[in-house]
């Protein structure tokens, strides 16, 4: 017998941080122990009957070569038992009535086959029927992540196209919540046809599309994104509490205020239950006198306008954990603009809080660079706001994490439009990433990424990784290939001296590296590149095809 229960990571606090239940009994706590009660419904819902969690469904696709937990809930004591391609194992459902049961690793597979689940007491089964084994990656972010197929780029062509029977998309539905939450509110598994891709995320679905006809495997997404959202929303409270930052640290105290089962939460309760307490005698007071009642205190709990640290990820992706992945790409930073340094932390703790929640090791997360938008100014740094700029930069830096990897954009925005229709390009990115680094398949993947600078009297010297067969100028339209300019000038080149003073710079390829220099500059210090919103001109790429980054060799 197989017996294995559902841990939720987020709902176990770390050491000195004790799990406890919300104050019970005693006088003038009957109204609070009702709130508390309702506010802790998120975590520990009534189940009747046996079910397994939304995300397992028709059609849905399991991932290959992992260990597989399926979960859900059933009457307390109750036998479950999973039978799927010829392994039969059981687990007995715990006094709240979770279960979780894992079966074995699994070769890829396109035949359709069954899962029966099995309820003992109920003395009945629920069939899954049409599953695949292949490749499964959760795709997230903002709007840019969920802008639809209808809307991208040569759209009819694309969607009459998009028949692919072993291609499955799964969107999580719901939003936020305070504590992380047992399940999702529904959603279901989709077949890639034409009538029904239109609605897919349109990155999500160029990436996942390169990913299938390239390994001609079943490949199945598990997409969510939530427009104008702050990246705090996504982190989970242990990657708050993990990174060093105080800006992170500060994120997590105030989220562990609304849990009331954690040693911070069961003290902000206990604050706000004496607070309420001390208020009901003086409402009824006032009320009496026929004087206006003072504002009732509240409990700990996040804005209802703006999503709160951690409650995205409580609401949204914990629901999903365990369920087995190959790893993950993001598309998210301009509901973050003009943060640099502190982006690039959040993005961290990000990352590495989703890791450890799914415990599957440090699992390859791909995220797109943010794409060029806007104005495109005369003289260098004269915007007034940034905005995408330093968050491009944390990007680029996030690289440092293991086993991640950038799609840049810089050449694929629209002057007009925070939502650039070319996603064909940033898909096909994030799957070269995918392809060369994951799956060990021989293709380009990255433009040149800045290294390390060097200067010889009045010129710098830029080296890059990932330079390929050689730099050029290149151009790229709309869909059309990047094409080389011939004799091009390298444009968005700035250059300083020690005062500070920033100068366009006569920039050109000398071999694998780049020179640059002005004469405005005799003794330069720092450069940069295409550190605007909008960068126009000669653009830095490898012969591939792929674009430089934008960076700074600065830190001022």
């Amino acid at each position: 017998m197989n017996v294995d229960r559902r841990q939720p990571p987020e709902t176990v606090p770390p050491p000195g941080d004790v799990i406890r239940h919300p104050t019970r009994g005693g006088a003038g706590h009957s109204l609070v122990a009702a709130l508390s009660l309702v506010f802790l419904l998120h975590a520990a819902p009534a189940w009747a009957g046996m079910k397994p969690a939304a995300i397992f469904g028709n059609d849905m696709v399991l991932q290959c070569d992992r260990p597989l937990p399926v979960w859900g809930w059933a009457d307390p004591g109750d036998e479950i038992a999973i039978t799927f391609a010829g392994q039969t194992r059981t687990a007995r459902a715990a006094p709240d009535g979770a279960w979780r049961i894992t079966l074995d690793r699994l070769s890829v597979s396109a035949e359709p086959r069954v899962m029966v689940i099995r309820s003992k007491i109920e003395n009945r089964e629920t069939k899954i029927e049409g599953i695949l084994v292949g490749e499964v990656w959760l795709c997230s972010g903002q709007s840019n992540m969920g802008l639809s197929l209808r809307d991208c780029f040569d759209a009819p062509r694309e969607i009459a196209a998009a028949d692919f029977p072993r291609f499955r998309f799964f969107v999580v539905p719901g939003g936020g919540a305070p504590v992380p939450a047992p399940d999702i509110g529904g959603g279901k598994w989709r077949v890639c046809t034409p009538e029904t891709a239109a609605d897919f995320a349109g990155t999500a679905y160029f990436f996942g599309r390169a990913l299938h006809r390239e390994l001609k495997t079943p490949v199945g997404l598990i997409e969510f994104d939530r427009g104008s959202t702050g990246i705090e929303g996504w982190i989970p409270l242990a990657g708050c509490r993990e990174s060093p930052a105080p800006a992170l640290q500060a994120m997590y105290h105030e989220a562990a205020r609304w849990d009331p089962r954690s040693d911070i939460g069961r003290q902000a309760h206990t604050e706000a239950f004496a607070a309420i307490d001390a208020w009901l005698p003086a409402a009824k007071a006032a009320l009496s006198a026929g004087k206006p009642v003072p504002p009732e205190p509240l409990l700990p709990a996040p804005s209802r306008q703006i999503p709160g640290p951690t409650t995205i990820f409580n609401g949204i992706l914990h629901p999903l954990v365990p369920f087995a992945i190959r790893g993950a790409t993001w598309y998210h930073g301009e509901a973050n603009p003009g943060e640099g340094a502190i982006y690039e932390q959040k993005l961290k703790a990000m990352i590495t809080g989703w890791r450890a929640a799914w415990g599957q090791g440090d699992f390859p997360f791909y995220f797109v660079q943010l794409a060029n938008e806007g104005n495109t100014v005369i003289r260098p740094m004269e915007e007034e706001s940034f905005r995408y700029v330093p968050v491009r930069e944390a990007q680029r830096r996030a690289l440092e994490l293991p086993h991640t990897g950038m799609a840049v954009a810089i050449d694929l925005g629209e002057d007009a439009s925070g939502h650039p229709r070319n996603k064909q390009d940033v898909g096909e990115r994030l799957a070269r990433w995918a392809l060369a680094n994951t799956y060990n398949r021989k293709v380009p993947f990255s433009g040149p990424l800045y290294r390390s600078f060097s200067i010889t009297g009045d010129t710098v010297v830029l080296r890059f990784d990932h330079v390929g067969s050689g730099l050029m100028v290149g151009d790229k339209n709309g869909l059309d290939p990047v094409h080389a300019v011939t004799n091009g000038v390298l444009g968005q080149f700035a250059i300083a001296g020690g005062d500070g003073t920033w100068h366009w710079a006569d920039a050109r390829i000398a071999g694998r590296t780049v020179e640059v220099r002005s004469d405005r500059v005799p003794v330069p210090v720092k450069v940069r590149y295409a550190y605007s919103m909008n960068p126009k001109g000669g653009k830095l790429y490898n012969r591939e095809g792929l674009p430089a980054s934008p960076f700074r060799t600065d830190d001022w």
